[in-house]
């Protein structure tokens, strides 16, 4: 069932990965657990070599509805969460990250425009 929120979708998906379907289309993500910290839902560089407790969010694709899939070019990586320890992290995160997308809260509308990569 479609709200005028996002549903989780997370068919076809790897670990790591989530998606969110909306009126509007499909976003689907990565996640990434690093040891960088940062501000929360604020964009970051995270080591993605440094596995560690705090949970970076990416959009990479965008499907309208009824159509394919196309990448998203410049998504930068944003602060989703900070967890007690990495594995906590590893499980958690791709959920996180698409749960903070899902309601509309004023919160949660403006973490969309930022994993989104609009700046007006």
């Amino acid at each position: 069932m479609q709200s005028a929120f996002g549903t989780e979708n997370n068919s076809d998906l790897d670990n790591g990965e989530w998606a969110v379907t909306f009126s509007y289309g499909t976003v689907k993500g990565v996640a990434l657990c690093s040891s960088t910290s940062g501000s929360y839902h604020e964009i970051g560089s995270p080591n993605e070599n440094a596995e560690g407790e705090n949970c970076w969010c990416k959009a990479i694709s965008y499907a309208s509805e009824n159509q394919n899939f196309c990448n998203v070019s410049s998504s930068p990586w944003v602060l989703g969460l900070g967890y007690s320890n990495a594995d906590s992290c590893k499980h958690d995160c791709a959920y996180n990250c698409a749960g903070n997308i899902q309601s509309g809260s004023q919160s949660t509308t403006n973490y969309r425009r930022v994993l989104y990569g609009i700046t007006q």
